[in-house]
């Protein structure tokens, strides 16, 4: 299996994750409509913590998460990363088995 994973935490501010999920929402029905080389795309809350969300990303190449960057959605979730971050997102790369 080619391409690579992106596995994702963020832990958002209190209070933020409703609109942290919405613009999930948003970009996860983007990547349906417009993203071939976006493999797989998911996002999980926490049962324990609700201000902690993961994602699953699985891109066939480096171009379709450069593709996948350039979203109308996924601007608009970065352009308010300050406003719903309450930390520093850790993100790994991961090698698909």
């Amino acid at each position: 299996m080619a391409g690579f994973v992106q596995f994702v935490t963020i832990t958002t501010k209190q209070g933020a994750a409703p609109a942290l999920l919405k613009h999930l929402k948003a970009i996860t029905a983007e990547v349906a409509a417009n993203e071939p080389g976006t493999v797989k795309y998911y996002s999980a809350q926490s049962q324990e913590d609700e201000n902690k969300v993961y994602l699953w990303e699985q891109y066939d190449s480096d171009e379709a998460l450069a593709k996948h960057r350039e979203g109308t959605a996924y601007k608009a979730f970065a352009a308010a990363r300050e406003e719903i971050f309450g930390s520093a997102i850790k993100l790994e790369r991961l090698t698909p088995l």
